[in-house]
This record gives structure tokens, sequence and C-alpha cells, in this order.
């Protein structure tokens, strides 16, 4: 029972850390979404009759403002390198 407790702490406290730390090196901090641009109607009521054309995300690293793709500025949390074009 002692060694499955050890293995369960060992991968909490080593594996958990080395898994963020290579999600962070390979897509970068989250950054939220702070605005939209959209065309369309001002009457539409709901975040999904808007059809948008740009998004702004802010984070760690500053502002990014991207092409929505499709109409959609997609996830709320985007993940974003530092090298990244603006």
């Amino acid at each position: 029972m002692k060694k499955h407790a050890h293995l369960l702490t060992y991968f909490v406290w080593v594996i958990v850390p080395i898994t963020a730390w290579i999600i962070y090196t390979l897509y970068g901090l989250p950054h939220i979404l702070l605005s939209y641009r959209w065309v369309g109607s001002d009457a539409a009521t709901y975040y999904d009759e808007r059809y948008k054309t740009e998004c702004r995300f802010i984070g760690p690293y500053g502002g990014f403002t991207i092409k929505a793709h499709e109409g959609s500025c997609g996830w709320v949390v985007r993940l974003f390198k530092e090298k990244e074009v603006r």
C-alpha cells in the first residue's frame, strides 16, 4: 500500500509540473478574449448571432489581435507564445 501512495506522490509532484512546462513550451500561456469586432445587426442579442471579423485577446504577453475563423473567435481562452506576431 505504501508503494502505491509513493507512486501517487511522485506523479503529483514530478509528472504534473513537467507536463505543465511542456504545454507552456509548446503552446504558450493562456490569454482571455477581451473584445471582438463583428458585422451585422446591432440588434443581435446572442454572442453566436454576430459574425465576428476580428478577435482581441489579452494576457501575460500583452494583447493579440487575430482574424476570426469562419465568423467565430473560438474559445474564450487561447494560448499564445511570447514571440508570436501580433
